[in-house]
């Protein structure tokens, strides 16, 4: 971009009568260009730079024949410098984001299952009468492999353009819009061998630890990408579920992609009938959560088939996600602790929020959610619930700050997208509230952080009892 900048200001330097400077910067500048296309990503921000490159080499050209007026030159300089800056804003203001190395001991490997349910039939978009059908995808420990470096990462986003194109085309945006989050890579390999059992402190005949993640409504399962891997590099197995028609987009192994049904939670309808909608909601997310657990315990996904500890599961979730990891927990005895990211719980039916959870439950709660009519009835959840439990409000947040959108631009606290707080803070809090709960509630290990609370001011837990 910078040797653009310059072939495009030539005319407006001492270089403007110069021949050979003319010829030598704008090959350069094409040079650069074409070394961004072919080494690295062609992304669509670029494309007023790429312009102002073809604009240097016509002004060049023009100078070398000696055609190019001084009023000629200043004015192709002015475009060219105008187009060299429009696409360093886009790509400021839209980057490729990435995420976070987990800090944990191990490597991060993935793979991904369908699940198809014979007992549910589906009741939204293009197959609404056949079999419900899902995608899980597992993140898990690994072991290092020598080239590690140069291992194939999976993408951020699985299906590539697809999936962006339609993400896009749901938002109402230009198809192209998202296509620079298709480049985005994650630290996670496709198909690594898992660690065996005991690299993860126990003895060579237990298994792996699982955490099941479920994403808010229009979400999707590499959401809170960040904290999943950073829970595998820790030992746990993490099954991050694509809820199909309730995800902005669902992207199978075979690489169909099928996009949300508005229909699922419809907006301007009568309160009562939004309600219901939203009661069934939660409670088909809360279905495909046991769902996912049969197919493991029934069917199993390798490279984890026989690995995993589906006696104690942890379930975590935002959103709708998190309420119907509470409803799931209600009810399901593999459930053994339950983590909310703002859950919602709403739609949750009274019998669970009244009679409590007999398993330990953590709220992570945004400022933006701490005092609305949601919170209320999250408080009543807590007071009557009787393991271990703790609310805890991460100051400077709004609800979509614990998913991977804090990371996509500059400009998202600007747009209210995101709260105030920066991306690698949110990280760390979220991140170790959930693991220390995890270790202590789940594992039997560790200091409670409920007693004992990670210094990190932002968040606020709430006095027990309130």
């Amino acid at each position: 971009m910078a040797t653009t900048l310059v072939a495009v200001g030539r005319p407006l330097t001492t270089w403007r009568r110069s021949r050979p400077a003319a010829i030598a910067l704008a090959v350069v500048a094409v040079l650069a260009a074409l070394v961004q296309v072919v080494v690295g990503e062609p992304r669509w921000q670029l494309i007023p730079v790429y312009l102002a490159a073809a604009l240097a080499v016509a002004g060049s050209l023009a100078a070398a024949g000696r055609r190019e007026t001084v009023l000629g030159g200043i004015g192709t300089a002015v475009i060219g410098l105008v187009l060299v800056l429009t696409g360093a804003g886009l790509s400021w203001a839209l980057p490729v984001p990435s995420l976070p190395a987990p800090q944990g001991p191990h490597a991060v490997g993935t793979t991904t299952v369908a699940i198809t349910d014979p007992d549910r039939v589906e009741r939204f978009g293009s197959r609404r009468g056949e079999d419900r059908r899902l995608v899980a995808q597992l993140y898990y420990p690994a072991v290092a492999l020598d080239d590690d470096a140069d291992a194939p990462r999976a993408s951020l986003v699985a299906g590539g353009g697809e999936f962006t194109r339609t993400v896009a085309a749901e938002l109402g945006l230009p198809r192209f819009a998202l296509g620079h989050l298709d480049g985005v890579v994650t630290n996670a390999v496709a198909g690594a061998a898992p660690i065996s059992n005991g690299q993860v402190g126990r003895d060579e005949q237990a298994r792996l630890p699982v955490v099941v993640l479920s994403h808010g409504w229009t979400g999707f399962r590499t959401a809170q990408l960040d904290l999943v891997e950073s829970l595998a590099s820790h030992g746990n197995v993490v099954v991050a579920i694509d809820h199909t028609y309730g995800s902005m987009a669902t992207v199978f192994p075979d690489g169909e992609v099928v996009g949300h049904d508005p229909a699922a939670l419809p907006d301007d309808v009568p309160a009562d009938v939004r309600d219901a909608a939203s009661e069934r909601l939660v409670a088909m997310f809360a279905d495909d959560i046991a769902t996912t657990l049969d197919h493991l315990e029934q069917v199993g996904v390798e490279p984890l088939t026989d690995r995993l500890d589906l006696g104690r599961i942890a379930v975590l979730g935002h959103s709708t996600g998190g309420g119907a990891a509470i409803l799931h927990c209600a009810t399901d005895p593999r459930c053994h602790t339950v983590i909310g990211f703002d859950p919602w719980v709403e739609p949750v039916p009274d019998a669970v929020i009244g009679g409590g959870l007999e398993v330990p439950l953590l709220s992570l709660v945004s400022e933006e959610w701490a005092d609305n009519d949601n919170a209320v009835r999250l408080r009543r959840l807590h007071a009557a619930s009787t393991a271990g439990q703790g609310r805890v409000t991460i100051m400077g947040t709004r609800h979509e700050d614990v998913t991977v959108l804090r990371y996509l631009s500059p400009l998202a606290p600007r747009l209210g997208l995101t709260g105030e707080l920066a991306p690698d803070r949110v990280h760390e809090i979220v991140d170790t509230w959930t693991r220390r709960f995890l270790v202590h509630h789940r594992d039997d290990d560790g200091p409670d952080p409920l007693r004992a609370p990670p210094q990190l001011d932002e968040a606020v837990l709430e006095p027990s009892g309130d």
